[in-house]
């Protein structure tokens, strides 16, 4: 083998190290040249239609847009007035960042899922509707609802098919961590708008029409007002609001079945100016009417995969009920407890709740002798109105007089007159029917029992007056009160059982 001058040996390592100095100095320009370049190209990119409809495959379902868009550096981002939109067989929702910066993964953007890592921003807008059954009687009313552009009033679920997405057909797919909006301007969910300071934290991911989750995330909240309508819930409402749904599939879980996935907490307290907000939930109710009193609400209550449990304080001063026949004035407080509510079924369970009504007068009754009353629900629920057995105790019998008319024996006078009063009844309150059975009501010397019903323009009851051996029943026919002087009891026992067959409907 010929021996290689000594003069050549090593000439290899040289020509390497030159040829990898150049290839680095290549890249190094390369990459230069095309970082010089990106901010010029991400803007082309971000203002054109291009981008926007590789990702708006699905615009009923899911879509993004905005005003202005610039990336000076590949994975960050800095938008203008962006709009995030979906839907699913459920709900319909927009969210609105009036300045956002992202920070994002550019290699899953291939893939076709667009990940924010961390996402701060300001100016933020909330929407969100549930989808409405068309024949549901107690839907609320459009106009209280958040209106979303793109998609039409009223929000009715569709009954055809829920929509298949072909094999191999790969929607995109929108996840975002690290959210916090310290500036927030709106959050609107169905009739509930609130306005005023608070942070938003948290995150969440769609699968466009597959697959949703939310959260965890919160809602710290700084003195902002809760409206339904243009009437005030609270004013300068402070506290949070917890909540997390977990992954779910919208077209198994349609509607209420989303509370299932379901879990958080809410607590909240400001001050009233009027108890008329409360009319939304009485909207299918001729009467009463309400307004006025000032006063104060606290929520304090929390939720597991969609099983509610808590406590609800309201307190007015001066509110007042208006009546086809009258009108009552006075203060309330309520301590409405919330031992179990299943959130997909509706039914709220209330025992152990509690009404205290304060220095009251109603126009029918006469204003010479305040009036007041405390009602404990001993077991009851609310489902499309309400059903409880009650307890109270109150000043007199004045509310009975009421319903009675000015028709009663002289001698009967003196329950209005009693200073502690106290009764048991069933009582169920719908939208068209007022029931009380089972009333077992006695004060000083006397003793009432009763049966009475009230539907739209009807009202039918039998009443049972005692006090030693004196006795009167009370019958009550629409606008109609009969007395009845001899055999009182058994005319009542009938009667109750008449009742009990037969009910006004």
């Amino acid at each position: 083998m010929p021996k290689v001058p000594k003069r050549d040996r090593g000439n290899g390592a040289p020509a390497v190290k030159r040829i990898a100095v150049r290839s680095a100095l290549a890249v190094g320009g390369l990459a230069f040249l095309l970082l010089a370049l990106y901010p010029a190209v991400a803007r082309r990119l971000l203002s054109g239609p291009a981008l926007r409809s590789w990702i708006n495959t699905e615009p009923e379902l899911a879509m993004l847009d905005y005003d202005e868009a610039v990336s000076v550096w590949p994975g960050r981002i800095r938008v203008k007035n962006l709009r995030i939109r979906g839907s699913d067989p459920n709900v319909q929702w927009i969210i609105r960042l009036a300045d956002a910066r992202v920070d994002y993964s550019v290699a899953e953007l291939l893939a076709r899922r667009f990940h924010a890592v961390r996402v701060r921003g300001t100016g933020l807008s909330f929407r969100l509707r549930n989808k409405l059954d068309a024949e549901d009687p107690h839907k609320p009313p459009i106009s209280l609802l958040p209106s979303i552009p793109g998609f039409a009033d009223p929000p009715l679920r569709s009954g055809g098919p829920t929509r298949r997405f072909p094999e191999g057909d790969h929607p995109w797919t929108v996840r975002v961590d690290n959210l916090s909006i310290a500036d927030l301007n709106e959050i609107w969910i169905d009739v509930y708008r609130y306005r005023g300071p608070a942070h938003l934290k948290g995150g969440f991911f769609l699968r466009s029409g597959l697959l949703a989750r939310v959260g965890p995330a919160s809602i710290e909240v700084g003195g902002g007002d809760l409206r339904i309508g243009e009437d005030p819930v609270a004013l300068g409402l402070k506290g949070e609001i917890e909540a997390r749904i977990g992954a779910y599939d919208p077209r198994r879980y349609r509607g209420d079945r989303v509370w299932e996935k379901t879990s958080g907490k809410v607590q909240l307290e400001g001050r009233s100016e009027s108890i008329r907000y409360l009319n939304y939930f009485l909207r299918t109710s001729r009467e009463p009417r309400l307004d006025g009193g000032l006063g104060s609400i606290r929520v304090d209550c929390v939720v597991e995969q969609g099983i509610g449990r808590g406590e609800v304080r309201l307190a007015a001063r001066g509110a007042s009920a208006r009546l086809s026949d009258g009108e009552v004035r006075g203060s309330a407080e309520v301590r409405l407890r919330i031992p179990r509510w299943p959130l997909e079924t509706r039914a709220l369970d209330i025992a152990g709740s509690v009404v205290e009504l304060r220095d009251v007068w109603a126009t029918k009754a006469g204003k010479s002798r305040d009036w007041w009353g405390r009602f404990e629900v001993v077991s009851g629920r609310v489902k499309g109105g309400l059903e409880a057995r009650v307890r109270a105790r109150c000043r007199d019998a004045r509310p009975l007089y009421t319903i009675f008319g000015p028709n009663l024996p002289a001698w009967t006078r003196g329950l209005v007159e009693l200073e502690d009063f106290s009764a048991s009844a069933s009582v169920a309150l719908r939208p068209s029917l007022t029931r009380v059975r089972g009333l077992d009501a006695s004060g000083g010397k006397f003793h009432i029992l009763g049966e009475y019903a009230e539907a739209r323009t009807q009202r039918r009851g039998a009443f049972l007056v005692e006090t030693g051996a004196l006795s009167v029943g009370i019958a009550v026919r629409d606008q109609r009160t009969n007395l009845r002087l001899l055999g009182a009891r058994g005319w009542y026992e009938k009667a109750r059982d008449l009742s009990e067959e037969k009910e006004v409907s």
